[in-house]
């Protein structure tokens, strides 16, 4: 009964738009598609690698104004870099910048956002930089819905179901001449 209702050329576009989905989704398993959520992982781990040497600089030498000043600038600079801090061991916050304090410890320790690196000074650890990045995506249905894969699988879903449908209703145009294969004397001879 429901299969009266759909016709033969969206029944046919649905299922080639399924196999080419079906094949994106398989090339997005197999990480065949690009993920931008490493790349920024990468960025962010050189990142922190390089405050965490230039904190290391400025700890040798004494000078923990002269690293309030840089990581302000760099906080400055970089909007997805939210805070940056230097704790010592026993706990107290030695260098802030951008409001640290209720970007480190309102959250729990981990994930993508969060990175300490520990510094020494004597050959022994003196503190721990600790940076604090904007979350890589959103959340709910908007990070959902800004991901990448979520725009590609969306664009291509729509675009070749319009375009599957579009040539079919152009092939059945031209089905209407009289074609050798829509004989029966013509089918038989082949057969």
């Amino acid at each position: 009964m429901f299969r009266n209702l759909i016709s033969t050329r969206f029944r046919l576009t649905a299922g080639i738009v399924s196999i080419v989905m079906t094949m994106l989704f398989a090339a997005a398993t197999i990480r065949m598609l690009p993920n931008p959520a490493n790349a920024t992982l990468e960025s962010r781990a050189r990142q922190s690698e390089t405050i965490a040497l230039t904190s290391a600089q400025f700890v040798q030498q004494n000078d923990l104004r002269g690293l309030a000043v840089l990581l302000e600038a760099c906080v400055r600079r970089d909007p997805a870099l939210r805070s940056v801090g230097l704790r010592d061991r026993h706990g107290r916050l030695l260098v802030d910048s951008g409001e640290h304090v209720r970007f480190w410890s309102g959250e729990s320790t981990g994930g993508d956002h969060r990175i300490s690196v520990p510094v020494s000074r004597w050959d022994r650890k003196f503190a721990d930089v600790e940076i604090n990045f904007a979350p890589i995506g959103g959340t709910g249905l908007h990070g959902f819905l800004a991901h990448p894969w979520t725009r590609l699988f969306a664009f291509l879903g729509s675009a070749s179901f319009i375009a599957v449908g579009f040539y079919l209703s152009l092939m059945r145009g031209n089905s209407t001449r009289e074609s050798p294969f829509r004989t029966v004397s013509a089918r038989r001879s082949i057969i």
